[in-house]
């Protein structure tokens, strides 16, 4: 199990989605622990992702400044 895990968390880094694979792990954990569902977990993953690149487009534009 842990191997997959790994294994997903270099996926999304592979495709870009750095901020999902910063989180994935643990969103992983807490949903096997909480029965999250699929829905739920997919929720969570993309808007950490959506969050990651929010906060880079800002320093990215406060860096210009």
């Amino acid at each position: 199990m842990e191997n997959k895990n790994r294994n997903l968390c270099n996926l999304a880094r592979q495709l870009k989605l750095t901020g999902a694979g910063g989180v994935m792990n643990d969103l992983l954990i807490s949903a096997q622990q909480q029965q999250i569902s699929y829905l739920d977990f997919a929720f969570g993953l993309f808007n950490a992702e959506i969050d990651h690149r929010n906060q880079q487009n800002l320093t990215k534009r406060l860096r210009k400044r």
